[in-house]
């Protein structure tokens, strides 16, 4: 059974920012791409001296994944 408290994140980014949303809420940040090779890429957001790294990895063109704490999570195009 899922927790109730589990929902739909929707992720977009543009050249320079990234926006994530749930039916709840609604952020976005700046990124820029630190690092990259065919299947992944390391992004860093917020502004400078309060960033954050998140390492993308592409299981195909469609489908992507990021570490969350302990947790993997996956995410696919629309």
């Amino acid at each position: 059974m899922l927790d109730e408290g589990l929902g739909i994140l929707i992720n977009g980014y543009t050249a320079k920012r990234s926006t994530s949303r749930t039916a709840q809420w609604e952020s976005t940040v700046p990124y820029r791409v630190l690092w990259e090779n065919s299947d992944s890429l390391l992004l860093v957001y917020g502004k400078r001296g309060k960033e954050n790294g998140q390492l993308i990895t592409f299981t195909s063109p469609e489908q992507y994944w990021v570490h969350v704490g302990r947790y993997v999570e996956f995410f696919r195009k629309q």
